[in-house]
């Protein structure tokens, strides 16, 4: 019988548990009412709700939102609505009280854990998450829902903001405004009233009449015309929405919104804050009025006396940049051209009078507002029971402009562009930037980002591109990091269309969620290799100073050093030599272990700590130093060699042992406490038809000497295999294969 006639009750469906490689809805756990939907799911004309009706149906849990119970058809159904968003609140708390007890340090292992970035209404939680990392969230308002919904799926919660735009805060301030006046959503209807239509649409009304909004409007940035710096998007059928507006946190009315939003979220039971867009902003589009006024007060502390002779500038009180600039012939086209989108590309902007000035000071008030929110607002949990209340946020490419932020968040988050260019296909190894965590002590996810993702979303298969984004995955989990997948990341219907339908049926479709889930899977379905696997097999170590790129990047908005290590690191992934990157004191510790062959010294000006000390201990235990370019000179007296870093792996060459792989695949290689390997196998070849398998890949054993047992797995064939242990041949490898060498 159909679950509706079976009485006064539907019951949960029984479900077989899902495995490790599939995907799954949430089960609810309670018994449930009979007269929320029709009796046939197929009666309801709308997509959303036909599709909510049969998840219902099944027993799945549903993320009710206060509006969707509103919309439900019975009275009944809009009872039952509420109740289950009360008993979801309660399940919610039940979870993640147990889960924070068993789990208390989950986010300093974050490789051991499934990450997702996206909302409940995206269906992520269908991949069974450890740990979901939400963007573009609303002010208040119903981000409490999505904690508590996350948490009633076992999931830990990371809550969003960005530092520099808001964006679906709008949602919340026309909620609030629709509230404040009086007007009454019941139904779809409703929304059509002139004066709902006025208040969603019309962003010059809401600034006039949301008391919420009108706190900020002082801190909206300006372009160098004195517009405000929104941004917006016209979809193909000519409908205009905002995408964000820029703000600037130097501005104390922005920075104490941010404050506040995330100690409600610390209220709501969140689990973690995240910091989006933590660099701060282009000084193209910085011309801020209270900003400048504090410009010229850093001018008076900060400035050359010398300098500010040469342009004339006695009275930095009342000192306006803009106005400067504009009285030397500046336009914002010359401004947007030279410190704007080229920016990254060139220094035309240091020959613009004072804009090396402005930069430092922005880069300054930035980070002292960043450390301010992140610290009163960790200081807050603490005092509200919550010290298990994390920090991270996006370091860009774990770019220079965020090493400052090391000390104060718990683990390091950026976004990664795999694919670079679709002609041909070019893909960016994340492992060059794993690889600077250890030295920076922190922790590292990334998110899944593909560069010029719409384009690549027509030009490619979806089986090619979906391998990437396992690729992708593997990648990071085998460079000792997490991954976080973007529901949307290569297919958002919302670039193509505003519709909420069209947007929830695109979403309905589950081809991504089935294909990620296989490398989710086999991540979680290994963990214990991944867990006791970490231990570094490196001969070759490259010194990493946090406080050097601090430095460089204050002082002369320069980042030698971190590009030098990188460059470094690059031709070695290419040659295939194992490296670690690591900081001064993690040397000192490791020289007597005489780990190291070669100690790796790479561009910098200045030095911390006791190197010196350091580097004479690594020398005593055998290790050679090689040092490159721009290496200070009170360093020479310990290298044997000086090189560059485009030559560096040919020096090494043949003194460093190097596991031989067919072309186009690279390993990463870990030991574990009793000697065994576990060897890491990446497949890049593949070309716009598809992946290459690699097939009947012999492994060199004197690279791991004597061995009792070789056991194979790969993402498309999990079930591990025992191969010969004397000469074990690979059978084959798509994307990711796993060997795991027992001594």
């Amino acid at each position: 019988m159909p679950p509706w006639c079976e009485g006064s009750q539907t019951k949960r469906a029984d479900k077989t548990a899902a495995t490790d490689f599939e995907i799954s809805k949430p089960q609810y756990p309670r018994s449930r009412g009979v007269f929320v939907f029709p009796p046939s799911c197929n009666l309801l004309p709308d997509a959303i709700a036909k599709s909510i009706c049969e998840d219902y149906k099944a027993g799945a849990m549903i993320f009710w939102s206060e509006s969707a119970c509103d919309a439900l058809p019975f009275a009944s159904g809009r009872e039952m609505c509420k109740k289950e968003r009360v008993e979801l609140k309660k399940i919610g708390d039940k979870n993640i009280a147990s889960l924070r007890k068993a789990n208390p340090e989950w986010w300093k292992r974050p490789d051991l854990n499934v990450y997702v970035y996206g909302d409940t209404r995206l269906r992520t939680e269908e991949l069974r998450p450890d740990v979901s990392v939400w963007g573009n969230g609303s002010f208040n308002g119903w981000r409490d829902d999505e904690i508590f919904m996350t948490h009633a799926a076992g999931i830990f919660k990371i809550v969003n903001h960005s530092f520099v735009v808001i964006n679906t805060d709008l949602d919340y301030m026309r909620e609030d405004l629709i509230k404040k006046e009086g007007i009454v959503i019941t139904g779809p209807e409703d929304l059509k009233k002139p004066e709902v239509v006025k208040i969603k649409t019309d962003l010059e009304y809401l600034k006039s009449k949301s008391l919420i909004f009108q706190k900020i409007i002082p801190a909206i940035n300006k372009n160098f015309d004195n517009t405000d710096v929104i941004t917006d998007y016209t979809f193909p059928d000519g409908k205009k929405v905002i995408v964000n507006i820029s703000m600037s946190a130097i501005v104390p009315a922005f920075k104490d919104y941010l404050i506040q939003f995330y100690k409600w979220q610390v209220d709501a039971g969140a689990d973690g804050m995240f910091v989006d867009g933590m660099a701060g902003h282009n000084p193209a589009t910085s011309f801020n009025a209270i900003a400048l006024k504090k410009f010229g007060e850093w001018l008076a502390n900060n400035a050359d006396k010398a300098t500010l002779a040469k342009y004339n500038i006695a009275d930095t009180a009342n000192f306006n940049y803009q106005e400067f600039l504009k009285r030397a012939g500046y336009t914002r086209t010359a401004i947007d051209n030279t410190v704007g989108k080229t920016i990254g590309a060139s220094n035309a902007w240091r020959s613009i009078p004072l804009m090396f000035e402005f930069r430092r000071f922005l880069i300054e008030e930035n980070q002292k507002a960043l450390i301010d929110i992140v610290t009163e607002v960790k200081a807050y949990a603490r005092a509200k029971g919550r010290a298990d209340f994390i920090a991270t946020g996006n370091a860009g490419e774990l770019a220079p402009s965020g090493a400052f932020i090391t000390p104060y968040f718990d683990y390091l988050t950026f976004e990664h562009e795999y694919l670079l260019k679709d002609n041909p296909l070019s893909y960016g190894t994340v492992l060059l930037l794993t690889s600077l965590a250890e030295a920076k002590d922190r922790p590292v996810a990334n998110q899944i980002l593909v560069g010029n993702w719409e384009p690549l979303a027509h030009k490619i298969s979806r089986p090619l591109r979906m391998n990437i984004m396992k690729l992708a995955v593997m990648e990071s989990y085998a460079g000792g990091s997490a991954t976080y997948y973007v529901r949307y990341a290569v297919n958002d219907p919302r670039a193509q269309s505003h519709d909420m339908t069209t947007i929830y049926q695109a979403m309905e479709d589950r081809f991504d969620l089935v294909e990620i889930q296989k490398a989710y899977g086999f991540m979680r379905h290994y963990k214990e290799y991944f867990k006791n696997f970490n231990r570094s097999t490196a001969k070759v170590a490259v010194i990493l100073d946090n406080n050097e790129i601090i430095r460089e990047w204050k002082e002369n908005i320069t980042a030698d050093h971190q590009y030098s290590v990188e460059d470094i690191a690059e031709n070695f992934l290419a040659a295939g030599i194992a490296y670690d990157v690591i900081n001064w004191n993690q040397l000192a510790e490791r020289a007597g272990s005489k780990q190291y062959q070669f100690v790796i010294l790479p561009t910098f000006k200045s030095v911390g700590g006791n190197f010196a000390a350091a580097l004479q201990k690594a020398k005593d235990a055998g290790a050679k130093i090689i040092s490159m370019g721009g290496t200070p000179q009170e360093l020479s007296r310990f290298s044997y060699l000086s090189s560059s870093e485009n030559t560096i792996s040919s020096a090494l060459k043949g003194a460093v042992a190097v596991l031989r792989l067919p072309t186009k695949m690279k390993a990463m290689i870990k030991k574990d406490d009793k000697g065994n390997f576990l060897v890491h196998l990446l497949n890049y070849n593949y070309d716009a038809a598809g992946f290459k398998e690699q097939k009947n890949i012999a492994i060199d054993m004197a690279f791991f000497g004597k061995t009792k047992k070789v056991i194979f797995a790969s993402l498309e064939n999990p079930k591990p295999v025992e191969l010969d242990a004397v000469k074990p041949v690979v059978p084959g490898v798509t994307t990711y294969g796993m060997l795991i060498i027992e001594k």
